[in-house]
């Protein structure tokens, strides 16, 4: 008859050998982690600053003399160059800098190993 106070050997081997299991999956889990090379390109890389920003406004033409109105031809090509610079371009560069935020947080969980992997960070506005 086995003794009740004394275990047997082949529980306490199976629990021992189940705690070494788990010990070394969290392990190499946890060393996968380590390697944080990304094959993604970065934000900046991938999205430069001439495509979120707009052209600048052009100069607002100068009088003739002062208190004499500007000629219709020069207001005309004022017009046609601001709405050149502007266009639909501020709709444009909303989307790729919405787009570029987006890629950032994709990219920062990528590069940030297991955990990051597993608990991915999101975008403010996705936080509800």
């Amino acid at each position: 008859m086995p003794n009740p106070m004394k275990p047997s050997t082949t529980s306490s081997t199976k629990s021992l050998r189940s705690s070494l299991v788990a010990l070394l999956l969290i392990g190499s889990l946890g060393l996968t982690g380590c390697a944080t090379q990304t094959g993604l390109l970065s934000p900046d890389d991938l999205y430069p600053v001439e495509l979120t920003t707009c052209a600048p406004e052009p100069k607002v033409p100068e009088r003739p003399a002062p208190g004499q109105p500007r000629p219709d031809d020069v207001k005309a090509g004022y017009v046609k160059d601001l709405r050149a610079a502007w266009g639909d371009c501020s709709d444009d560069v909303a989307g790729i800098k919405d787009r570029k935020a987006r890629y950032a947080v994709q990219y920062e969980n990528d590069k940030g190993g297991f955990l990051t992997k597993l608990f991915p960070k999101k975008l403010k506005e996705d936080k509800k």
